[in-house]
C-alpha cells in the first residue's frame, strides 16, 4: 500500500493526570518536525483524547473528519518515538492520522499528528466517475473502475462509464493529495 505524507501536522501537549483520569489538552504549536529527548516510559495517552485532538487538529486545517469519528487502535505510550496510527475517513475516504510523540517534560507529552494518505476504493472512485461526468452535462448510469486508486499523485485507474446504451472509457487520476484526502479528476 502506498501512502503519501502530507505536510500538515500539529504539536500536542497533553499533560498526562492518574491513568484512571482523562487527559487535559494544555496547548498546541504547528511542527513539521518533533522534538528528540529522551525519557523513561510512563502513563500513555488515552486512545479517547488522542482522536480527540486529530478531530480538533483537522477541524482547524479545515479538513472534514466524516461524522466526527476518529478509531484508534489504543493508547499512545509516553516515549519519545512512539507513533499510534488511528484511521477516520474524510468524504468517504479512508485516512490514517499517525500520531507520533516529540517531547515528554514530567507528566507533559507533546506529539505531531500527521495525515496520510490511503488507497481510494474502488466504489468510491466509481461514484466520483458518475457524479463528475453528470456534473458536465453527460448522461450516465455507472461506472466500473479496475480497482482502487492509489494514494499518490498522478496515479490513475482505467474505469468504463456506462450511459444511454453507450460506454466510454475514462480514466481516474489522482489530482492532489491534502490533509489525507486524494482529489480525483476524470478525464477519456
Amino acid at each position: 500500500m502506498t501512502q503519501t505524507r502530507t505536510r500538515r501536522s500539529r504539536r500536542w501537549l497533553v499533560a498526562l493526570v492518574a491513568p484512571a483520569m482523562a487527559v487535559a489538552l494544555v496547548g498546541c504549536s504547528s511542527s513539521d518536525s518533533g522534538g528528540s529527548s529522551d525519557a523513561s516510559d510512563g502513563a500513555a495517552v488515552a486512545a479517547d483524547a488522542v482522536a480527540a485532538q486529530i478531530v480538533s487538529t483537522f477541524a482547524a486545517e479545515k479538513v472534514p473528519v466524516d461524522k466526527g469519528s476518529v478509531a484508534c487502535p489504543g493508547p499512545l505510550a509516553s516515549k519519545v518515538g512512539e507513533t499510534l496510527r488511528c484511521e477516520f475517513t474524510s468524504g468517504d475516504q479512508p485516512v490514517d492520522a499517525v500520531a507520533t510523540v516529540t517531547k515528554l517534560d514530567g507528566s507533559t507529552v507533546g506529539f505531531d499528528i500527521t495525515a496520510e494518505a490511503r488507497p481510494v476504493p474502488q466504489a468510491i472512485i466509481e461514484r466520483e466517475v458518475v457524479s463528475q461526468m453528470k456534473a458536465n452535462g453527460i448522461t450516465i448510469d455507472s461506472a466500473a473502475c479496475k480497482g482502487e486508486l492509489p494514494a499518490k499523485a498522478d496515479s490513475t485507474v482505467s474505469c468504463t462509464a456506462t450511459g444511454g446504451g453507450e460506454t466510454v472509457d475514462v480514466t481516474a487520476r489522482a489530482e492532489s493529495i491534502d490533509g489525507g484526502t486524494v482529489h480525483i479528476s476524470i478525464g477519456a
